[in-house]
């Protein structure tokens, strides 16, 4: 999820879900949040009118099936590295 503000002063956040990671910079905050049912209540703390954008997206199968395939491309290279220096080695 994804929250973007138009003020300097990020509004209060309050999250029902278990909160992965999050990221800031400047008026935009990001969250992955884990959980069946996750629920988001935003309060605007300033005294000006304050926008708030929120944007949420779900991660699918083939986004994680894509994920652990290149860990285990990353692996299967570094083993396969190790066994080439190996074998250069006892030549």
């Amino acid at each position: 999820m994804s929250i973007g503000y138009n003020t300097s002063l990020p509004p209060k956040v309050k999250i029902t879900g278990n909160v992965i990671t999050t990221s800031s910079s400047k008026n935009v905050e990001a969250l992955l949040i884990n959980g069946t049912s996750p629920s988001v209540y935003v309060e605007d703390n300033s005294t000006t009118p304050m926008q708030v954008t929120l944007v949420m997206t779900q991660l699918n199968s083939s986004i994680e099936a894509g994920g652990l395939a290149f860990i285990l491309g990353v692996v299967v290279f570094f083993v396969g590295l190790g066994i080439l220096i190996y074998g250069l080695i006892r030549r």
